[in-house]
């Protein structure tokens, strides 16, 4: 898989010359991977399980930097529910003295902002009560990645797409960034990435059959809410003690 600074080389090496003054490279790049990440319900979008530490007294959760959107989440050896909510609802908890909560209330939409071109914009979550300080909870959850931005301060990181998915970025990014140019070429490299994505698609369709409901599988188990797409959220609630 090509690392950011060598996606960058592809992409001026496409162009056959220096980017045109105020065209920023880097920037047609990430414009290119939020496209490819957004064009489809990509099977490699979804993460997890994964574990999350919370920070004892502390309503904040840092979540993974390339968090996009909640697909389910639990309290791992917590017998309270988890409910999702808003991040107004959370700040109205927090400067309320309220009775002890039946549930775990957690909003994932608290992020940070983007302070300035170079900052980037941080994935957090609030929690609702507070992790306890002597034994701070664990969210065990699984998740919907973003495309995380790449630029020239980090050029050995790698692009948030699979190897699979290498050849449909670069194009993508070649198209855009020939379109900004004002290259006649435009055209048909854009021609050649949607060619690309729909292979991706076709073969992204394959990488799973699905075969039905699988009994005592995935949405069979006791006390776990089914859900019909990847995009429903769900909320794991423990089983009961018998």
């Amino acid at each position: 898989m090509a690392t950011a600074g060598e996606l960058y080389t592809l992409v001026r090496h496409g162009l056959g010359k220096e980017p045109a003054p105020g065209h920023d490279l880097w920037g047609t790049i990430n414009r290119a991977g939020r496209e490819l990440m957004t064009r489809a319900q990509w099977s490699w979008l979804t993460v997890g399980p994964v574990q999350v530490p919370t920070v004892g007294g502390s309503e904040i959760v840092e979540l993974p930097e390339d968090f996009g959107q909640i697909i389910a989440v639990w309290l791992a050896g917590n017998w309270r529910t988890v409910e999702l909510t808003t991040v107004a609802e959370i700040t109205r908890y927090l400067t309320t003295t309220l009775a002890l909560p039946t549930s775990v209330k957690i909003a994932f939409d608290a992020w940070t902002p983007q302070g300035s071109p170079t900052s980037k914009i941080k994935p957090r979550a609030l929690i609702w009560p507070k992790a306890n300080i002597a034994q701070p909870q664990v969210l065990t959850m699984t998740y919907r990645r973003r495309w995380v931005d790449v630029s020239s301060r980090d050029p050995d990181a790698l692009p948030s797409v699979p190897a699979e998915a290498e050849e449909a970025l670069i194009l993508l990014a070649r198209a855009k960034a020939k379109l900004l140019e004002n290259d006649e070429a435009a055209s048909a490299e854009r021609q050649a990435a949607e060619a690309e994505i729909q292979r991706l698609m076709a073969y992204d369709a394959m990488r799973q059959v699905n075969y039905g409901p699988m009994l005592g599988g995935a949405g069979r188990h006791k006390g776990v809410q089914e859900y019909t797409s990847p995009a429903d959220v769900i909320v794991l609630q423990p089983t009961p003690l018998s």
